[in-house]
């Protein structure tokens, strides 16, 4: 089974993110499509609402390790990402950091089975 968890903190990363010119450009999307996908989105998540603890030494750029947080509060068996920076530790307390192709790559296999 997949499920998607997330912080508020990640949420808003995502919301700005989608704010920038250049995706809004390269992907031609508005704003109010933006917003929109990201209430749908909110939907479809189990939003992580108690406090998340500090994470020392987590990742090369402190800035992500609320994520690392989350997926421990969660109980995640992975993160998918396209950060280089977390992608870069490979493993963080036995939770498996992949990119969105990798773990694709994975369904497709156990779902060939």
């Amino acid at each position: 089974m997949c499920a998607l968890h997330a912080s508020e903190i990640l949420i808003e990363e995502v919301r700005r993110a989608l704010q920038k010119p250049k995706l809004i450009r390269n992907y031609a999307y508005s704003t109010h499509e933006a917003e929109t996908w990201m209430l749908s989105l909110r939907d479809r998540l189990f939003i992580i609402e108690h406090p998340l603890p500090i994470i020392e030494n987590g990742c090369r750029d402190p800035d992500d390790d609320h994520v690392l947080a989350a997926a421990k509060v969660s109980g995640a068996r992975a993160i998918i990402t396209g950060d280089l920076d977390l992608l870069s530790l490979g493993t963080f307390q036995d939770i498996e950091i992949m990119n969105p192709r990798h773990y694709l790559k994975r369904l497709e296999t156990l779902t060939a089975k």
